[in-house]
C-alpha cells in the first residue's frame, strides 16, 4: 500500500487519550468495569464479503461491521455509478470507514513517493533552502527532525508541507478568520531537486480528481445532484488542499519513539482500565 495516497484513502485510529496515572485508555469505552480490553487489527473486505459476513442479529451485525472495514474501488464508479453509490451509502452509513483504491494514472504515486526519498536524503543544508520558518506562518515548506512534539515529547520525523498556491500578496492576506493565515506561496527546490515540483503537483492533481470523484458520490448518495457541493469548492483559488512529505528515521528494536502511530495490542497486564 501506498502510503502517501492521503486524499480518498481513509483508516481507522484507535483513539487514547493520558488517564490521571499517565496511562492510555482508549476512547469511547462502553466496557463494564474490571472488563479487559481487547484490540485486533480491522480487516478489509469488499462490500459483497463485507455482507456475506454479516450474521443476522442486530448486535452480532454491528460486532462484523466494526471489525471491517469496506474496500470500495473508484473504477466501479466509473463502469457502474449506481454500485459504487450504493456500495459508499452503505459503507459511510453502516461503518462510519472505508478504503478506496484509486485510479491514479500508473506511476503518479510512485513518482511522488521516489521524488520524496530522494529530498530526504539531500544534506541537511540543501532540505534548508525551503525551510519552514521562511515562510511566514503558513505552514509551507521543510521541518528539521525533531522540530516538532506531541504532549512535550520530540515528534521523530521530518517533513515537507505544500498546499494550495496563493499569488496574491501578503498585505492581500486577511488574518482573520484564523484559515486566512494558511494562504501563501509552496516553496519549491528548484536549485536543488527542480524534478520535486513537477512530481508533486502531478500527483496533487491527480488526487484532486479522486477527491471530486468522490464528493460527487457522496452527493448522489444523499439523493441530490451531483454538483450540488460544487460552487463550495470553486471560491477564491480553488478547493484547499494539504500535502504532507514525511521521512521518519529508521529505530533500532524495542525503540518507541513519538510520531508514529503507536500500537497497542490490550496485552499490557498492568493496564488500567
Amino acid at each position: 500500500a501506498e502510503l502517501s495516497n492521503v486524499v480518498g484513502n481513509y483508516c481507522l485510529e484507535i483513539s487514547r487519550v493520558r488517564t490521571s496515572r499517565g496511562r492510555e485508555a482508549s476512547l469511547p469505552s462502553s466496557r463494564p468495569p474490571g472488563s479487559r480490553k481487547l484490540l485486533r487489527r480491522p480487516s478489509l473486505a469488499s462490500p459483497s464479503s463485507a455482507a456475506a459476513m454479516s450474521p443476522t442479529s442486530s448486535a452480532g451485525r454491528a460486532a462484523a461491521t466494526a471489525a471491517t472495514i469496506p474496500l470500495l474501488s473508484l473504477r466501479t464508479y466509473r463502469t457502474d455509478p449506481s454500485l459504487f453509490v450504493s456500495q459508499l451509502r452503505d459503507a459511510a452509513r453502516t461503518v462510519g470507514f472505508f478504503l478506496l483504491r484509486h485510479d491514479l494514472p500508473p506511476g503518479i504515486a510512485a513518482s511522488a513517493l521516489e521524488e520524496s526519498r530522494t529530498f530526504f536524503a539531500r544534506a541537511d543544508e540543501e532540505k534548508r533552502s525551503i525551510r519552514y520558518e521562511d515562510t511566514g506562518g503558513t505552514f509551507r515548506g521543510y521541518v528539521r527532525l525533531g522540530a516538532e512534539n506531541t504532549a512535550g515529547r520530540v515528534d521523530m520525523r521530518e517533513q515537507v508541507e505544500y498546499g494550495t498556491d496563493d499569488h496574491s500578496r501578503p498585505s492581500e492576506r486577511r488574518g482573520w478568520p484564523p484559515y486566512e493565515r494558511l494562504r501563501g506561496r509552496n516553496p519549491w527546490p528548484e536549485s536543488v531537486q527542480p524534478s520535486l515540483r513537477p512530481a508533486m503537483e502531478a500527483y496533487v492533481e491527480g488526487a484532486m480528481g479522486v477527491a471530486s470523484s468522490l464528493r460527487e458520490a457522496l452527493c448522489l448518495g444523499l439523493g441530490v445532484e451531483r454538483e450540488a457541493l460544487d460552487g463550495a469548492f470553486e471560491r477564491g483559488p480553488g478547493p484547499y488542499w494539504q500535502l504532507k512529505l514525511v521521512s521518519y528515521p529508521a529505530a533500532g528494536p524495542g525503540d518507541r519513539r513519538r510520531g508514529d502511530d503507536e500500537e497497542d495490542d490490550g496485552e499490557d497486564e498492568d493496564e488500567e482500565e
